[in-house]
């Protein structure tokens, strides 16, 4: 993303659910290192979730071939990548 779109994509427009909002094309999520943005979708039998965790420089992708668990899988994930990461944070996301 260039960063002159930066702003304008990850600037929250609407809250989502608790603690979740929408950018442009993004939900955004989180506080501190664990602030990451990101889309998923499906279809039966499948489901992705895409998110980028800007201030650990982490991507996390999780791919199911189940229904209604894709979010639990990607929760205990971010948590793991927020535990053992042990970088310092780049001032703006990429």
């Amino acid at each position: 993303m260039r960063a002159s779109h930066r702003p304008i994509v990850l600037t929250p427009r609407c809250t989502v659910a608790d603690g979740i909002s929408m950018g442009y094309g993004v939900y955004l999520y989180g506080q501190g290192r664990g602030r990451r943005f990101g889309h998923g979708g499906g279809d039966p039998g499948y489901e992705v979730l895409i998110q980028r965790l800007p201030q650990l420089d982490a991507n996390t992708i999780v791919l199911t071939n189940m229904n209604d668990i894709c979010g639990d899988v990607r929760d205990l994930l971010v948590q793991a990548v927020v535990s053992i990461t042990n970088t310092h944070a780049p001032d703006e996301p990429t």
